[in-house]
């Protein structure tokens, strides 16, 4: 057990989760396709930087990471649209496109000129703002729909933002050069972040069957309100036909009067 194997087994779990989810919800509304494209764009860049020791920098270093920032964006806006249940991507896609290769560029360069350190300071601070502003997207949803899994993926992002901050530490502390490094404080800060990102999925998963019961919920009460108020008039129309004196006539094409009862005769 060790930061190697956790990366390997949560890129794993994500690209195979986002695969499925991108397969079940390609036709539902764009809140989850954001979802379980950025499931998928987390598992695959995850899964990049594992070959760190191999693969050039840019390609297993500020391209991953630069994807994994946007994967938090993206579940972000998701939560952001959730219950619009539109199914037409907006412009957001084109700027958070744009921002993330912005993102990459300053972080290779970074990199590059300043060292691991500064690059690992720009990291955190990344994944830290956005995993921050999701867990406000998150809280937004609690207070609009009050669901409490809402509030429990709040605090899971708020959680893992205050987490990716809190690794800037290893800017000053050696741990820069490598998330791989064999260290306690490595080992826990990343078994928590992955230990969380699951529960982040999990937790959004509950958000939408708790919608899809909310909406059943709401469905059958208006069906019943329904059959009520329909019950009622019925019964408000028969009370009055019994009650009331009922005037028959009997006409002609022309309006010509062939045989009426005595109310009818009252009221012509």
């Amino acid at each position: 057990f060790n930061v190697l194997s956790i990366f390997v087994f949560f890129g794993i779990f994500s690209t195979l989760g986002g695969l499925v989810a991108t397969l079940y919800y390609r036709r539902l509304d764009l809140s989850a396709q954001y979802w379980a494209i950025a499931t998928l764009g987390t598992g695959l860049s995850i899964l990049a930087t594992v070959f760190r020791e191999t693969l050039p920098p840019l390609l297993s270093y500020s391209i991953p990471i630069g994807i994994n920032v946007a994967c938090y964006v993206l579940m972000g806006q998701g939560l952001t649209i959730l219950g619009d249940h539109t199914t037409q991507p907006s412009r957001f896609v084109d700027r958070l496109l744009y921002g993330t290769l912005a993102f990459i560029t300053l972080l290779e360069l970074v990199r590059r000129f300043a060292g691991p350190q500064a690059a690992l300071i720009v990291t955190s601070l990344g994944f830290g703002a956005v995993g921050l502003w999701s867990s406000a997207q998150a809280q937004a949803q609690y207070l609009r729909t009050g669901f409490i899994f809402a509030l429990w993926l709040r605090w899971a992002l708020y959680a893992l933002g205050v987490i990716q901050l809190f690794r800037i530490q290893g800017a000053f502390t050696g741990l820069a050069a490598s998330a791989f490094v064999q260290d306690a404080v490595n080992l826990t800060i990343y078994s928590a972040v992955f230990v969380i990102g699951l529960l982040r999925y999990m937790f959004y998963v509950a958000i939408r069957l708790q919608e899809k019961v909310e909406l059943a919920s709401e469905a059958t009460k208006l069906v019943q309100m329904q059959s009520i108020e329909l019950a009622a008039r019925n019964s408000f129309i028969a009370s009055a036909l019994r009650e009331a004196p009922v005037a028959c006539l009997v006409a002609d094409a022309h309006d010509n009067v062939l045989l009426g009862n005595k109310e009818a005769e009252r009221l012509l």
